[in-house]
């Protein structure tokens, strides 16, 4: 048998190696000088291969639950079980993310690299599959200077929209519409939020430890918790980027709402009664004087402008409205949402071609027997802590397994 794989990223990668691994003949097409480009990435450079969570809550598509009898069938321990025999062990940090042990996206990608050479991969580089043609039950694949590869099966790992630098830019979607299969609406995911808010300059670089609520108009539609980061557009970090597929699926009238003063949670529920007590304690102290003990610096001239204070105003010349006010901002500051960022800084896309085009069990077309497709291309979508990668690695399995069920 011989398979074309179209797309050298995570998913690509790793269905070459297995299928490599049992005799069959594979080609691997990357557009780029390179493949692993948006592997290098992830996890902060780091590689966060998978997750301890892997509910089925994690994952989204149009076809509720389509990801899951392959989730199912290829979870953490074999995910674990197939780095192990890649030669890397695996990590457990925050939030149940796993990582390579040496903490390193690079080294990960060498290995894989280095197993596919051992396996005799061929690996085209800075060659774009720009149509597939079907003919007497075999597949041809034409590149952009129309040479011509002939193959038994396709499989199609192009990813989504998010990062186009590292290839990944949609093109592989036309590749498959072009033979019949339909896409569903993609956006960006996995992405900081833009807000409207005045003081976004002066606060960019600023971390808050908490919660944070998404609302649209008055309806509470998702809360996380985590470390959250000002941007000079808005808001990021892990907490942030799980909000992004909301706020694209619903578009208008959205706002976030969160704490300004760190770890809340650990200060107890009556910590705002404390600290109004406070106010009427220390009644000769300033406006700043106060803030400084319970915020980070930055925000602080932020709080006192939206407040609508000064700085060296006494906290005993405070009114009640003005005492509101202020425990407001602090303990439930509210932002206009605008949008999140865009594909260029998305680490994922939403949507993708159809699923329902698409066995569940095999990820084989409906359409096209022996034309198959693996990761991010399809619309199945994961939350940020290395859910997305475990999809590549379980879809990469079920792919090949299904080839080899052939041979």
């Amino acid at each position: 048998m011989n398979l074309g794989i179209i797309g050298g990223g995570a998913s690509g990668l790793m269905a070459s190696i297995l299928a490599a691994r049992q005799g069959i003949d594979v080609s691997l097409f990357e557009r780029k000088d390179r493949v692993g480009k948006k592997l290098l990435a992830t996890g902060n450079g780091r590689c966060n291969v998978t997750n301890r969570d892997l509910c089925p809550g994690h994952y989204h598509s149009r076809e509720e639950g389509f990801s899951q009898p392959i989730l199912d069938r290829y979870p953490l321990e074999a995910t674990k079980r197939l780095f192990e025999s890649l030669g890397m062990d695996l990590v457990e940090e925050d939030r149940g993310k796993l990582y390579p042990v040496s903490l390193q996206a690079a080294g990960l990608l060498n290995v894989l690299r280095k197993e596919m050479a051992r396996l005799g991969v061929e690996e085209k580089t800075q060659t774009m599959i720009k149509k597939i043609n079907s003919q007497a039950g075999k597949f041809q694949l034409m590149d952009q200077d129309q040479k011509t590869y002939q193959v038994d099966q396709v499989i199609l790992a192009t990813g989504g929209r998010s990062m186009p630098s590292s290839g990944s830019d949609g093109a592989g979607y036309g590749l498959y519409q072009a033979l019949g299969h339909r896409l569903t609406k993609t956006f960006p995911a996995i992405a900081g939020l833009k807000l409207d808010s005045a003081y976004l300059k002066q606060v960019q670089g600023t971390k808050v430890q908490g919660e944070i609520g998404l609302f649209w108009g008055e309806k509470l539609v998702q809360r996380t918790k985590g470390e959250i980061l000002f941007t000079r557009e808005g808001l990021s970090g892990p907490p942030v980027l799980d909000l992004a597929r909301k706020v694209n699926d619903l578009g208008e009238d959205l706002f976030v709402e969160m704490p300004l003063i760190n770890h809340l949670d650990q200060l107890g529920p009556d910590y705002k009664d404390r600290l109004m007590d406070r106010v009427y304690s220390h009644q000769d102290w300033e406006v700043y004087d106060f803030l400084q003990a319970i915020l980070a610096k930055p925000l602080i001239q932020a709080v006192i402008k939206k407040a609508g204070l000064s700085q060296d105003q006494k906290l005993y010349l405070l009114d009640y409205k003005d005492l509101q006010g202020l425990f407001e901002i602090l303990f439930s500051n509210r932002m206009k949402v605008i949008g999140t960022r865009d594909y260029d800084q998305a680490q994922v896309t939403c949507g993708g071609l159809d699923v329902r085009d698409f066995f569940p069990q095999t990820l084989e077309s409906k359409l096209w027997p022996g034309l198959y497709a693996t990761g991010e291309v399809l619309d199945v979508d994961g939350d940020c802590g290395g859910y997305n990668l475990q999809w590549a690695w379980a879809s990469a399995q079920a792919v090949v397994d299904d080839l080899v069920r052939k041979l």
